[in-house]
């Protein structure tokens, strides 16, 4: 297995040929795996596009390999198919220990400047803790998406501005912010230097709130 210090590219960009060949393979297989788990669940690509408000046209060229998706687009349509990220990477090797070793940690990085660190992931508990570092310029995703669950995180360096339902929140490093994840989002570093924060997604989290 390939030590996971080294991000997995989920861009087949500008590169060195092995590595474009390496991230097609891996974009065919992201592709792949989501097909199959929307046709076993008798979804359509409308179906997942209106669960995720991605359009139609991307979800069915992410399902082909003919898009570089970008973490949040994956994270949406995983969402939207009752898939976690991690299962899309996953070696299928089991955990026994409670702890997770940094090179243990699977790290993607996209064509958007986003690198995502999965630090711990319990889907079983709808838990994830990942890490998120942005290029100067980099996003999460070129549009907005939702997904299930509830997020909040913090930004541990640099600055970033967290996109939600249309309203941008500037965040500085040790602010933090939280909302459901259900509400359209994106984060974007507009900054001249990297970004980073520790994010936390809980999946199996339901809306009991008064309506207002």
């Amino acid at each position: 297995m390939a030590d996971r210090e080294t991000p997995v590219l989920i861009s087949a960009g500008d590169g060195a040929s092995a590595d474009r060949s390496s991230a097609q393979q891996v974009i065919e297989s992201i592709g792949s795996r989501m097909r199959a788990a929307r046709e076993e669940l008798g979804m359509s690509i409308r179906d997942v596009a209106l669960a995720t408000g991605l359009s139609a046209g991307m979800v069915s060229l992410v399902e082909r390999g003919k898009a570089s998706p970008s973490v949040g687009t994956i994270v949406a349509i995983t969402d939207a198919l009752g898939l976690s990220m991690a299962s899309l990477f996953s070696s299928g090797v089991a955990q026994t220990s409670p702890v997770v070793r940094r090179s243990e940690q699977e790290v993607h990085a996209t064509a958007d400047g986003m690198t995502r660190r999965l630090v711990v992931s319990e889907p079983a508990l709808g838990i994830e803790i990942s890490e998120h570092e942005y290029e100067p310029g980099g996003c999460s995703a070129p549009v907005a998406t939702h997904h299930g669950g509830y997020e909040c995180g913090m930004v541990t360096s640099g600055s970033l501005c967290v996109e939600v339902d249309g309203q941008q929140y500037q965040l500085k490093r040790g602010d933090a912010i939280r909302f459901p994840s259900t509400t359209p989002h994106r984060f974007i570093n507009s900054a001249r230097v990297r970004s980073r924060a520790l994010w936390f997604n809980v999946r199996t989290w339901t809306d009991t709130r008064p309506p207002e």
